[in-house]
């Protein structure tokens, strides 16, 4: 990865995680900050994706499906940063057990190719 596209993933985590935490913070309720980062393919290109949200104490974590639909309440409008550096980005309303509505944001990162040189000999 390149050093600027390493730089926007850095800053888009930290937006998404300060706006994340504000959320929890602002409906006073106790919650952990879950941050899922994974590498995977759209298409035919090869994605670094974000995933951040919110749970409630105590509640289990279960694998969480790449959001594909995004939410209008999403707060978007403090992100405008990771609209700007993302390739995508959007936010998915979950409900955890005890039906308490937290929303999921994420966002994706094209890589570009990788090349693999076979028989190189020095």
């Amino acid at each position: 990865m390149n050093p600027s596209k390493q730089a926007a993933v850095i800053l888009c985590v930290s937006e998404m995680l300060t706006v994340t935490m504000r959320r929890a913070a602002r409906g006073g309720r106790s919650a952990d900050v879950v941050r899922v980062l994974s590498l995977g393919r759209n298409g035919s290109r090869t994605v670094l994706r974000l995933i951040v949200t919110e749970r409630p104490v105590g509640s289990a974590v279960e694998a969480m499906p790449y959001p594909e639909v995004d939410d209008p309440e999403s707060e978007g409008r403090n992100l405008e940063m990771v609209d700007h550096l993302s390739d995508r980005w959007g936010a998915r309303r979950l409900r955890w057990e005890w039906g308490e509505p937290v929303i999921a944001l994420w966002a994706e990162f094209a890589l570009p190719p990788v090349t693999v040189v076979r028989g190189a000999t020095g």
